[in-house]
């Protein structure tokens, strides 16, 4: 009978292991084959869920940003001072967290040269300036 995996359970592991061997090593000198240690796993399987090294990098990046997202209140800061204090958290990264500030910049090289990932951070950025417009907008009304 064939193994079942639950598969975002499986990508949510390798993800995690991969996030400590790329901020550990760097992007450059870590290899598929460190990654799939890493999660414990065999390389093959590791193909399985990520084609290439990129689009492992992206969908860590993407978690990154969605975790930073579920930290964004449903509703506008309702004084200056509410939403200085939500300025200061979204720039509050866990530990666990600063590990992928090595990752950017190991993706990004000089001048954003990386076209996916450069969009991917675009997105978060415009999602984040327009949750601040929303603030100021009700700051401004208010």
């Amino acid at each position: 009978m064939p193994k079942i995996v639950d598969k975002q359970l499986m990508q949510d592991r390798i993800l995690t292991a991969a996030q400590s061997c790329l901020a550990e090593k760097g992007y450059h000198a870590c290899k598929m084959t460190d990654l799939a240690q890493a999660a414990g796993i065999a390389k093959g399987t590791l193909y399985l869920y990520f084609d290439t090294k990129e689009s492992l990098a992206i969908a860590l990046i993407e978690r990154q940003f969605a975790q930073f997202e579920a930290s964004f209140p449903d509703h506008p800061a309702a004084t200056l001072a509410g939403f200085e204090q939500r300025l200061w958290t979204t720039l509050d990264l866990a530990e666990d967290q600063l590990g992928a500030i090595r990752l950017f910049f190991d993706l990004l090289g000089p001048g954003f040269a990386n076209d996916a990932i450069r969009q991917v951070i675009s997105r978060f950025f415009d999602r984040l300036g327009d949750s601040y417009a929303r603030d100021l907008t009700s700051l401004a009304l208010a």
